[in-house]
């Protein structure tokens, strides 16, 4: 049916896509496992939709980058198109999520660290990939949601789907039960039908990050009829779980208007980073993945379902069509993987992942106050990064963190080294306690 690929399961039907796990082989018995993912009937008839599709997955076929999944090939059979996609042995990270969540355990903050300056580092090379002619191509995914975010039984992040995702946006035609999901992911200018860019998918990825961390929902899922008008609000509680200036650089990324949030997504992954905290490792994430993996049938069963990677599909049916020494290679290498991935017997008890980013310089250490001298502290971060000043003593540039200062007030002023835009304010500071400040320059 596929002309060179051989299909070895189907994975999901309805939506907008079938998926197969397939295979294809070559000379000397080579043979590669892909996903193929074949449009709906209803959306072979839709020429705009199609006209979208191919201009996309043209597009996407060219991003070559480790966070993101290949598009190897587009092609139609019956007059249907499909895609040919690397397939990726793992769990999406809604699944992941949904499991944590359902034995009660909260998501771990170092593995969503990860996760987000992965995602992000794709993100940004999407977002400023250019034609051969230097020119950008404005390239936005519209659907970064927990179902488009893989995560590999080897620690690997990688973003799926810009071709569907884009094309969909394009197109006039709306299936509600498709974009349900959606819809307590997209940025407000996205529910309104209005033009979006690259903030669109930061508002996205952002709202992704605070359920991690917050361990809920933020607008709702797609059985809720108010969550796109959340979303459009951009009600967003702030985080209680997490240090203030994380929960400062999330409300940032979620803010109603495009034009208050970071402007790329390495700009929000530098702030994020900047805010602190442990960041899983690869092999941490790794163990996590395969940890749960027991919780969904074992890798035999976890695979097929890891290369459901879109939220228009309905729940995985595995289904054999043949193909008996193949699904037995499969099923070996997978079972090798687990044996590699074997959870430890007490998961509680995972030593806190080391930092994966280099640390910042160290802050000048200020003189020891005196024995009767009572302290707290200050944290400062800015964007851009600025210069900050103690009553008119220099320090170093943003971030700041835990700054040991004398209770009583002090004055302190950012500097924004290219624009010399300076902003000031006083911090009274209290025993025991920290004063955050994040301060955003307009350039």
């Amino acid at each position: 049916m596929f002309g060179k690929y051989h299909l070895v399961s189907k994975i999901a039907d309805g939506g907008m896509a079938d998926v197969f796990l397939s295979s294809v082989t070559g000379a000397e018995g080579f043979t590669k496992q892909v996903v193929l993912k074949r449009l709906a009937p209803h959306l072979a008839q839709d020429a705009e939709f199609i006209r979208a599709f191919v201009d996309e997955a043209k597009v996407a076929s060219g991003l070559t980058h480790p966070r993101i999944v290949q598009v190897h090939e587009l092609g139609v059979v019956s007059r249907r198109y499909f895609l040919a996609m690397e397939y990726v042995p793992g769990c999406n990270l809604a699944t992941l999520r949904d499991l944590l969540w359902q034995a009660g355990e909260p998501f771990p903050p170092g593995a969503a660290m990860a996760i987000a300056v992965d995602v992000l580092d794709a993100l940004a090379y999407a977002h400023d990939k250019q034609d051969a002619d230097g020119q950008p191509l404005h390239i936005v995914h519209g659907g970064v949601v927990p179902e488009n975010i893989l995560l590999s039984f080897e620690g690997l992040v990688k973003v799926t789907d810009f071709g569907i995702a884009k094309a969909r946006l394009r197109t006039t035609r709306t299936d509600t039960a498709q974009s349900g999901s959606k819809l307590g992911y997209a940025a407000p200018e996205q529910t309104l039908g209005k033009p979006i860019d690259r903030r669109a998918d930061l508002f996205s990825f952002s709202v992704v990050l605070y359920e991690l961390l917050s361990g809920k929902r933020l607008f709702g899922d797609g059985s809720d009829p108010q969550a796109a008008e959340r979303a459009r609000r951009a009600d967003v509680p702030p985080l209680t779980k997490v240090s203030p200036v994380l929960a400062e650089v999330i409300a940032l990324a979620l803010h109603r208007d495009p034009e208050r949030r970071p402007a790329s997504a390495t700009e929000l992954s530098r702030l994020l980073v900047a805010s602190g905290g442990p960041r899983y490792s690869s092999k941490d994430l790794a163990a996590l993945v395969a940890r749960q993996a027991v919780h969904f049938g074992g890798p035999a069963r976890a695979q097929p379902k890891a290369s459901v990677v879109t939220t228009r599909l309905t729940r995985p049916i595995t289904r054999s069509v043949g193909r008996w020494p193949v699904l037995a290679a499969v099923f070996g290498m997978l079972l090798a993987a687990w044996f590699f991935f074997a959870p430890k017997p007490e998961p509680t008890e995972v030593e806190t992942p080391a930092i994966a980013a280099v640390a910042p310089p160290a802050l000048p250490v200020p003189a020891p106050p005196r024995i009767d001298e009572a302290f707290g502290y200050l944290t400062v971060n800015s964007m851009p990064r600025s210069y900050v000043y103690v009553d008119g003593e220099k320090l170093k540039a943003t971030p700041v963190e835990r700054l040991r200062l004398g209770v009583g007030t002090h004055s302190i002023k950012c500097v924004d080294p290219v624009s010399h835009q300076e902003q000031t304010f006083v911090a009274q500071i209290e025993e025991g306690h920290t004063v955050t400040r994040v301060i955003y320059f307009d350039r």
